[in-house]
């Protein structure tokens, strides 16, 4: 499987606090079945500012670090961008990264509200190439209270990708019931996938039970065997976790 959000690189924000936290992350996510982690420390959300050169930077020491304490798990490059004006000056500057380069983008939004202009930054994305993923909406109340928005938003091509411990209830039953209705209106696809926080501090870790297979969120046979149709055919894909296929969800990610 493929992680693609992940707070594994120590010190960069509120993620691993050091090395060893780091390899233990590491370490719990070869135990899960994951072979690949894209590092996605928090950028510009206020309080934590990591650009695209410390993170290859801090990527590249970890991998150092993992091939010495003979931990076979590959790392690859991203972020969790909190949405700004300047976001497509960045991406073209190298400041802001797509996950391992490739064109899916992972941008987060405030809890309280939905930025103005979001609208039109996801339009110029959009015209950029890029594709965004939007981490855990179900978090922002704005996006809770109108789930009419959150549907126009997937008609233009927007995928998300929801915490696997909202959708299990472990985050409180207001969250999962909300997940839940998402499914039902057809906005989520593929249960299995989604992802959990992996950071460090403790707290569990793997991938609730209750998603480990398709649920309420998934869909046909096909789907639940990895034959889904490219993604922009699809309503929404969740995807920290991807389990390999010949046919990739999520074609030249890694």
């Amino acid at each position: 499987m493929i992680d693609i959000h992940s707070h594994i690189l120590p010190g960069l924000d509120d993620g691993a606090r050091d090395l060893e936290q780091s390899l233990e992350l590491a370490r719990q996510a070869v135990r899960e079945g994951i072979h690949t982690v894209i590092a996605t420390p928090h950028h510009r959300n206020g309080r934590y500012d990591n650009p695209g050169g410390a993170v290859r930077q801090a990527a590249e020491a970890l991998a150092r670090e993992l091939a010495a304490a003979g931990i076979p798990l590959k790392l690859r490059c991203g972020q969790e961008i909190r949405v700004y004006a300047e976001l497509p000056e960045d991406l073209e500057r190298g400041e802001a990264l797509t996950l391992n380069g490739s064109r899916y983008l992972l941008l987060e939004l405030p809890s309280g509200y939905v930025p103005q202009g979001m609208d039109e930054l996801l339009h110029e994305l959009r015209v950029m190439g890029r594709v965004p993923v939007i981490a855990h909406p179900e978090r922002n109340r704005e996006l809770a209270a109108d789930p009419g928005r959150l549907a126009a938003w997937v008609r233009q091509g927007v995928l998300l990708q929801l915490t696997s411990h909202s959708v299990s209830g472990a985050l409180g039953p207001r969250l999962a019931r909300l997940c839940l209705d998402w499914c039902r209106r057809n906005l989520v696809l593929a249960g299995r996938c989604l992802r959990t926080d992996r950071r460090g501090g403790g707290g569990g870790l793997r991938l609730p039970s209750s998603v480990q297979r398709p649920g309420p969120c998934g869909g046909p046979a096909d789907r639940a065997q990895g034959t889904a149709p490219e993604p922009r055919a699809l309503p929404v894909l969740e995807v920290a976790y991807l389990k390999d296929s010949g046919s990739r969800l999520l074609p030249n990610l890694v």
